[in-house]
């Protein structure tokens, strides 16, 4: 039946019931519902997998980490509740880089410190990977949580040959930066959520400050 068939025979003020209208968002909505259910599940098992065949994982106990965050005046979880209430509410200020000056570049490598150094020597010095290219436009890769040191290369050098000057950061506590005795990124994101929020915001800063030399070039 063509649809001009059909529209004429309907009269025109006819309206779809809202009982019907409600049980079809309905059904919509537990399709989703399902659907989401269904690759949480899958995801989770996934992941445990995961966990079982690495070795290497260490586990940590709980922490609130109020020595990584502020300047000591927060001191209970309150006080973390409303710094992070805050750090949302201005977070153009809280992830907006100071001026960095002191880049290295050594054949690849490109190094600079941390806007946010840590009690973690290992850590402070930000470490990435140059691959120049003749062209106007620069990218910066960031590789995934746990990426290991040759993670993406082969993305960076595609980009490069395409004329994309292209920078791949080491994430803070990856690679070079673990702790020594560190095979994974375990102080990237952990229990101890002072720390996690230290190493986010230092994550971005990073990069921030990368766009910041690359304009600069």
């Amino acid at each position: 039946m063509s649809l001009e068939k059909f529209s004429t025979n309907q009269p025109a003020d006819r309206k779809t019931p809202d009982s019907v209208v409600k049980l079809l968002s309905e059904g919509a909505t537990f399709k989703s519902k399902t659907r989401a259910s269904w690759y949480s599940r899958w995801m989770h098992r996934w992941e445990h997998r995961l966990t079982l065949r690495d070795r290497d994982r260490r586990i940590f106990p709980f922490d609130w980490g109020f020595e990584w965050i502020g300047s000591g005046e927060i001191c209970s979880p309150d006080e973390l509740r409303a710094y992070c209430r805050q750090m949302v509410e201005q977070s153009h200020s809280f992830f907006r880089p100071p001026r960095q000056a002191d880049f290295r570049v050594e054949g690849t490598n490109l190094t600079f410190p941390s806007p946010t150094p840590g009690p973690i020597a290992e850590n402070n010095l930000a470490h990435s990977r140059l691959f120049p290219a003749e062209g106007e436009n620069a990218v910066i890769v960031v590789p995934q949580w746990n990426a290991d040191a040759t993670s993406h290369l082969s993305l960076c050098r595609i980009l490069q040959r395409l004329g994309v000057t292209t920078i791949r950061l080491t994430l803070p506590y990856h690679e070079h930066r673990r702790p020594q005795g560190m095979k994974r990124a375990d102080y990237m994101v952990s229990p101890n959520l002072g720390r996690t929020l230290h190493a986010t915001r230092q994550a971005v800063l990073e990069v921030r400050q990368i766009v910041q030399w690359l304009k600069e070039k």
